[in-house]
Order: C-alpha cells, then sequence, then structure tokens
C-alpha cells in the first residue's frame, strides 16, 4: 500500500471508491498473498455508520462483486483473504448483500445470551487473573451474569475493580460496590457502572470544589468541534473569561481514563498527547 501511495498522493483523496478497491486493496493483496500463506482477515467495522452515501453504496456494490470489472469482484482476492463486515441490518445494506453467494450472513440475535454470558466470563477471567487470590470462578460468574451481555459494562467494571486511585478502596470493596443497590440491565446497568467511576474519582466530600473544575474541562471538550490534545486544551483555557476556568485539563484527564479513550493528534507534532474521545452521551455526562 505505502508503494502504491508514494508517487501517487492523489490516491488517498480521490472520491473514487472503486479506483481505491482495485489499487489499494486488490493490488497490494494479490502481491502479499505470494509471501503470506496463513488467513488474513479485513475487518469493516460499523459501516452502517458510514456518513457518505455515494461512497456506501459503492462499497456494497464492491463487496456484493456487481461492477463489471472483474478486479472488483471481491470474489478476485486472494483465497486466503477475507472481509469481516459489522453492520446494523439496515435495508440498503440487506439489499445489496443477502443475495451474494459469496457472502455469509449471521446475525447477533441468534446468538445464545448463554454463549455470550460465557464469552464474557471468559474476558473478565483473563482480565482479573492477576486477581486470583482475591477472586474465583464464581465471582468471574456473577460478574459476567450482571453484565446482562454487555461487553462494555465488562470492560469498565474490570477496568473499575482494578484500579488503585482511591485510599480504602481494595479489588473486593469494589466488587461488592458494582453489586450494591437495585439490580439493573441495560442503559440503567452502564448508568451504575459509571456511577461507581465517578463517585470513586470524586468523592462527595470533595465534590464542593472538584464538580467546578470537572464542568470546565468536560465541557470544553463535549462542545469541541474535533479532537484536540491536552496542551490545546490546555492553551484555550488560557483564553476562557473568568480566572477561575483557567484550570490545567490533565487535573481531570488523569483520573478519567476508564471514561475516556485516547487518541493521537499527528498535526501538531508526533509528540502531542493524546486526544480525548468522549464514551459516555451528554445525558450520561450532566447526571453524574
Amino acid at each position: 500500500m505505502a508503494q502504491a501511495v508514494r508517487d501517487r498522493d492523489g490516491l488517498k483523496r480521490t472520491p473514487d471508491i472503486t479506483k481505491q478497491w482495485q489499487e489499494l486493496i486488490v493490488g497490494p493483496t494479490s502481491i502479499a498473498s505470494k509471501a503470506v500463506a496463513a488467513l488474513v482477515l479485513i475487518v469493516i467495522e460499523a459501516l452502517d455508520e458510514s456518513s457518505e452515501a455515494d461512497s456506501w453504496e459503492q462499497i456494497l456494490r464492491l463487496l456484493a462483486g456487481r461492477l463489471n470489472t472483474s478486479t472488483s469482484h471481491v470474489a478476485e482476492l486472494p483465497a486466503n483473504f477475507c472481509i469481516l463486515l459489522t453492520s446494523r441490518p439496515l435495508e440498503d445494506i440487506h439489499k445489496a448483500l443477502h443475495a451474494a453467494s459469496h457472502i455469509r450472513h449471521i446475525s447477533l440475535d441468534e446468538v445464545s445470551p448463554t454463549s455470550t454470558e460465557l464469552d464474557i466470563q471468559l474476558y473478565i477471567s483473563h482480565k482479573l487473573e492477576d486477581l486470583c487470590g482475591v477472586f474465583s470462578d464464581a465471582h468471574f460468574k456473577m460478574l459476567a451474569l450482571k453484565s446482562d451481555g454487555l461487553f462494555e459494562w465488562a470492560r469498565l467494571t474490570c477496568e473499575y475493580i482494578k484500579a488503585t486511585n482511591r485510599v480504602g478502596m481494595n479489588p473486593k470493596s469494589r466488587f461488592d460496590a458494582v453489586f450494591a443497590g437495585v439490580p439493573a440491565k441495560g442503559t440503567h446497568l452502564m448508568d451504575n457502572i459509571y456511577k461507581c467511576v465517578l463517585s470513586d474519582i470524586m468523592p462527595e466530600y470533595e465534590r464542593e470544589e472538584v464538580i467546578p473544575i470537572f464542568h470546565s474541562v468536560m465541557g470544553q471538550i463535549l462542545v469541541s468541534w474535533e479532537l484536540l490534545p491536552m496542551s490545546a486544551l490546555n492553551v484555550m483555557q488560557m483564553y476562557f473569561p473568568y480566572d477561575y476556568d483557567h484550570y490545567d485539563v490533565n487535573l481531570v484527564m488523569d483520573h478519567l481514563g476508564l471514561l475516556l479513550v485516547g487518541g493521537l493528534k499527528f498535526s501538531y507534532s508526533h509528540t502531542s498527547p493524546p486526544c480525548i474521545l468522549l464514551q459516555l452521551s451528554h445525558r450520561q455526562i450532566m447526571q453524574s
């Protein structure tokens, strides 16, 4: 792929999806297949979230093999290359792909809750394996059962149980905190684990002092048009009209690792600090 774009920079910006497919996918994979005998998986995650309708339609036609040029047909990929595509079952996606003989359809609705629970239990046991002296398979099963099939809840909960950012709290007490209160499912289950995390890093006796900092920094991030490195967020803070809004963004960000995802913004420099991508919705932020 590097060779393909080295002297043809326009390939990175052309709106011609078919041309990109042929020269960035079909061409490089044909060459790679001569050196790689193992199975190679190409993942297209959340196709339904594409914002470009024209590109979306072209991608569907390419995957379904309905363009005239032979090199555009998915079947022309090397035999050891496969594509895994995830999406909601939207009508146009289903219509474009359901009749293609080379495409196998699997609905997650057909996966049994028991199978999902076992997968989550295996995930939890792996994430908490260094705490095997504290927890047993019975504890892992309890967490998997409470997850209600939500892998994201399991991920957050494991990180919360392993956290060490509060005096007096240990993995067992955090485990107990997860099960405290009224049993919940779905979005309420996620709300509860968010509340556990935020309550842990902002204890009630500190909230009068901490909440204004939280509001200033998180409000700044929520209204940003694009992801920014923390250095840029700190510079912006200095231009806020009131002195009491001039906070070091790290004071908040350093403690919200469980609820935020880091990226990297190279437009500033190759050593720019991580950008911030929220997992929380506006509703969850404001409630918390």
